[in-house]
């Protein structure tokens, strides 16, 4: 459960920080950090957070790539926000 707490306390404070920087700041840095998040997400079973990260991260590339749009990216951002929070209340209950 401390490894899960963890996971959530992180990309709580990731997106936090993305909404302060704002899209246009987003860089491969973000990207590596959404892979490996991903990657825990897969290793503690958490298969739907998984796919949303990486969901996130395919389409943040293609908005650093210049073939993506912001509203794609933004849902999937808010769609992770929001399963964070679901999450987090989970984890206090």
């Amino acid at each position: 459960m401390n490894e899960i707490c963890a996971l959530t306390d992180e990309l709580r404070r990731w997106s936090d920080e993305m909404l302060l920087r704002g899209w246009s700041q987003l860089g491969p840095d973000d990207l590596e950090r959404l892979i490996r998040d991903r990657d825990t997400a897969a290793l503690l079973q958490m298969d739907f957070l998984s796919r949303l990260l990486q969901n996130l991260a395919d389409q943040g590339r293609q908005l650093l790539l210049g073939g993506g749009g912001e509203e794609e990216l933004q849902r999937c951002f808010f769609r992770l926000c929001q399963y964070v929070m679901l999450a987090e209340e989970g984890i206090d209950q």
